[in-house]
Order: C-alpha cells, then structure tokens, then sequence
C-alpha cells in the first residue's frame, strides 16, 4: 500500500467514526489491500454481556454459495465455503468491561498473512484506538441529548433560542408547535416576536437586557386570541466562552403555560405512592384546585367516601393536609403513555 492509499485509508476510518455505517466499506477496503478472505469488528461489553458493534462483510469475494441450497430456498452459507485458517488482528482497545476486536482471516488456499500485512495493521491500530473512542463519545453524547430531549418533551416547557438580536435559532418540539400557532409567540423575518402588539417593545427592551446585563428577567405574556390566558416567559443567557462582562451571544426563552398546569396521572400516582385508583383521581382533582365538596358533587360519591380517600392518601404519601399533598403532586414530572 502507497502512502496515498494509506492516507486514505486513515480518513476513513474517523469517517467512520461520524457514520458508523460506514464501517463496512471501511474494512472491505482494508481487507482488499491484506488479501484477506473474511473480516469482523465486534465490540463486547464482559459486564452486560451484550455485543455493542459487529461488522461483517455483506458477502464474502471468494467461495459462490451451494446452488443446492439455493435451489432449496435456503440462504447460502458463506462461510462453509472457506475454511478460513489464517488471522490478522486482535484487540484494538480496552476499555474498563468493553473491549474492541478487529479479526481479518484468510482461507487456508491462500497462505497465511505476510510481514507487510502486519506492519500495516499495527501503523493503522493507533487510528482505529482513537476512532473508537470518538465514536463512543458521539454516542455517549446522543444519546444524553435524546435522554433531555426526551425530557423536554414530556414537559409543557417550550424551549426557544434566539441570538442577541433576537433572530430564531433553535427551539424544542413544544417550542415549535408554539411558534406555528402564532398565539403567544411568532417569527417575523426570522426574529422572535410577541402576537400581542401592546407587549411587543417590552419583550424587545427584555431581550436587550438579558444581551447586556447578562440576567434573567421574566415577562407575563396573554396570547392574542385567548387574552384572559396566561403564559410566563423567562429569559435567560445562555453561558459562552467570553469573560462574563461581555454582552451574551445567545438567550433561552422559556415558556410555559400557568392556567393549563399538567398534573401527574393516576398511574404514575398509584405506581410512585401506592394509591388506588379512586385515591388517585381524587388527588389530582385536589391538585387541579378542586374542593374535596366539588368533587364529591361531580363523582357522585358521599362526602364521608371522599374524606376517607384523602385520609388514604395522607397516610400513603406521608402527607397530612391538601396543601402538603397537592405540592408533593404538582412536583411530580407529568408524562403520559404515548404507546
């Protein structure tokens, strides 16, 4: 192999890093240039058990499948074609229970692995190190983005990002969805604005002195076909890598509906405290603002049942007035069962 191809060979491979996908056009070519017959790279985690990367070629170049099987409808079996003696490679990282083993093998026809062919691998095994490891934190790194992505969204929380200037630079799925109903909040020409004319230069001066002041303020916002609703807004600046007495580059708008509070459900309530279903219900009606009377109205049930509930759920919770259960309650995340 000639430097150029060598180099080449190394691009890949951190290309594959970014797209693991391409891992196996990665190691076809390696294979490709050692003369070997078959390749895998599997990763393994000793302390779960479970495979965490394999890669095998989709067909092998030598060695055509059993016509008989494949007249019989079976898939053909590669590897019965080979008898694969000859082994390049080993452990390529180590990592606490995780481990990384890159194997490239060559049908006993064709002779064992050359020098050159080790040289090679041990020139490229510091890169295959370092790939792995960037490919283990981008995952690492996803999957804690999905994980508060995630968060987000089983929250009311809008998340919106805007620049200095209040241009739109990124919001959460609840954000957008906010956007488009144009009802509290919109984009004009790429800046974030108020639907309600009267609050608009106020939301703009705030927006000017998160930039300057770097700290929070907070806005009451009343939604332009819904005026009697009510929506807190805070501005925050975001943290960047300047001294904290320059200007802040990048503001989060937070918003969050006050007169639509989401209340944990009775599952989450029955699972996290032990209630029963009656007790749940009745303690998020409580959390909701109700009266023990109202909902006693409303449920057709006895006043004397209703207060037997709640003291159910005072002794469960560990709680001994409304007041103390509707707080535990409303600090309970709200997610719902989207299956």
């Amino acid at each position: 192999m000639n430097e150029a191809d060598f180099d080449r060979l190394v691009g890949a491979i951190y290309e594959s890093a970014l797209n693991p996908e391409l891992w196996r056009d990665t190691l076809g070519v390696l294979a490709h240039h050692v003369g070997a017959d078959f390749f895998h790279l599997v990763g393994w985690d000793s302390r779960e058990r479970v495979a965490t990367l394999g890669v095998v070629p989709e067909m092998l170049w030598d060695g055509a499948p059993d016509p008989a099987a494949a007249q019989a409808g079976d898939p053909p079996d590669h590897l019965a074609c080979l008898d694969l003696r000859h082994l390049l490679g080993g452990c390529l990282a180590q990592r606490e229970s995780l481990s990384l083993t890159l194997g490239l093998l060559r049908d006993a026809r064709h002779g064992p692995f050359e020098p050159r062919h080790e040289s090679l691998l041990a020139r490229l095994t510091p890169h295959f190190d370092r790939a792995l490891r960037l490919m283990e934190h981008i995952q690492a790194t996803t999957q804690a983005r999905d994980q508060a992505l995630a968060g987000q969204h089983a929250s009311a929380l809008s998340v919106i990002s805007v620049g200095a200037a209040g241009q739109l630079l990124h919001c959460n799925r609840n954000g957008d969805a906010l956007l488009k109903g144009e009802n509290v909040l919109r984009v004009r020409h790429g800046q974030l604005e108020c639907t309600c004319d009267e609050q608009q230069a106020k939301f703009t001066g705030l927006i000017d002195a998160v930039v300057t002041s770097r700290r929070p303020a907070n806005l009451l916002l009343h939604p332009r076909l819904e005026p009697e609703r009510r929506y807190s807004a805070t501005l925050t600046p975001l943290p960047g890598p300047d001294s904290a007495n320059d200007p802040a580059e990048e503001i989060l708008c937070l918003v969050v509906p006050l007169d639509q509070r989401r209340i944990a459900t009775a599952q989450q309530l029955m699972q996290l405290f032990g209630l029963s279903a009656a007790e749940a219900r009745l303690a998020r009606a409580l959390a909701g603002g109700q009266t023990i009377e109202a909902y006693a109205q409303e449920s057709d049930l006895r006043l004397p049942t209703v207060k037997s509930q709640l003291h159910a759920a005072f002794e469960k919770t560990g709680t001994d007035r409304q007041a103390a259960l509707v707080r535990l309650i409303v600090g309970v995340p709200a997610v719902r069962d989207r299956g």
